[in-house]
């Protein structure tokens, strides 16, 4: 009987009981999903469980999390091109001081 009660656990997520086969415990989760839960549940501890679904929401909001980061870095660098065009400069192939524009009517 005893066996039988392990055999299930609580989602500290939505606090639903489950079964210990649908849930996971907080050790075996990645550090950038877990601060992604304790943004929401400051509370959550290595002793806690969550749930399949709670996690997956979890794993794409941190996904979404890495995509908007990496586009904003693409933006940067799409508004130093076009600060450079307006300047009429030529960006260096990896990085350094941008060279001087050509002088008019010459080409590279």
């Amino acid at each position: 009987m005893e066996e039988a009660k392990n055999q299930t656990a609580v989602c500290r997520i939505c606090g639903r009981n489950k079964g210990k086969a649908k849930l996971i415990a907080a050790p075996l989760i990645r550090e950038a999903i877990a601060e992604e839960i304790r943004r929401e549940h400051p509370d959550w501890s290595a002793e806690d469980f969550i749930c399949r679904e709670d996690l997956n929401r979890y794993r794409s909001r941190h996904i979404q999390s890495l995509l908007e980061a990496e586009k904003e870095e693409l933006t940067a660098l799409e508004q130093e091109v076009l600060d450079s065009m307006t300047r009429q400069e030529t960006l260096p192939p990896s990085g350094g001081t941008p060279a001087p524009a050509p002088p008019p009517g010459c080409s590279r």
